[in-house]
């Protein structure tokens, strides 16, 4: 069952993008600096921790779109790629940042089925067998669907949880269907355009669901999962 129309996302783009944090981000207290571009951790861990000590923190930052989203340079400048610390809500450049700060719509992802070889942030897309989910996707597939480990939502009525997931991740692109498997705390959420499954992947990586605990967000590879 369709959860949303096909319809571009209402955001106001006559004012000035919104400086999300007052400087740049490069790491945090808790854990070892992190590649933004790839997702990865490089350098040593705090406290010498083990692999299996290792608990990720959920994200100090979160990308708002209806107080973000504005003009920058790059919206001025006529470019289409978006910015990732943007949505990550970690963008201290605002109006100007030289990337766009503002979701994909109809007319980003028609571009973007023009060249799959990067994603909407400008990353090159790797062959399914070098694609490990944390990073731009595989060029040999339209991903248009998240999977998503709920974790600690997992107490939810179904019904209340999808309206939970819809909330969360439908502010970034019209969601076509979500669907929820409770025995393993998991769902697949799947959008109608490829750019706004991009960009909410790496919006949503990290956050929390309400009142849940951290959850984790990888690209779906089978576009048709959850359809």
């Amino acid at each position: 069952m369709e959860e949303q129309p096909a319809v571009d996302p209402q955001q106001n783009l006559d004012r000035p993008a919104r400086k999300q944090v007052p400087g740049p981000i490069t790491s945090d207290k808790s854990s070892s600096e992190v590649n933004i571009w790839s997702g990865r951790r490089v350098g040593p861990r705090p406290d010498g921790a083990s692999r299996a000590d290792r608990k990720r923190q959920p994200s100090q930052y979160r990308c708002h779109p209806a107080t973000d989203a504005g003009k920058t340079r790059g919206s001025e400048g006529q470019i289409n790629t978006f910015c990732l610390f943007f949505a990550k809500g970690m963008c201290y450049e605002g109006s100007a940042c030289t990337f766009l700060h503002r979701l994909p719509t109809a007319a980003d992802n028609a571009a973007m089925e023009r060249d799959t070889s990067r994603d909407i942030f400008g990353r090159d897309k790797m062959p399914d067998g070098m694609d490990n989910r944390k990073g731009a996707g595989s060029y040999d597939r339209d991903m248009t669907t998240l999977y998503v480990n709920y974790g600690g939502a997992g107490h939810y009525a179904a019904q209340q949880l999808r309206h939970m997931l819809l909330q969360d991740f439908g502010c970034f692109g019209p969601v076509r269907s979500i669907h929820i498997v409770p025995s393993k705390t998991i769902a697949f959420i799947r959008f109608h355009w490829r750019a706004s499954a991009e960009f909410a992947k790496e919006a949503m990586d990290g956050q929390c669901l309400r009142e849940s605990k951290m959850h984790e967000v990888g690209g779906q590879l089978h576009a048709d999962v959850a359809g």
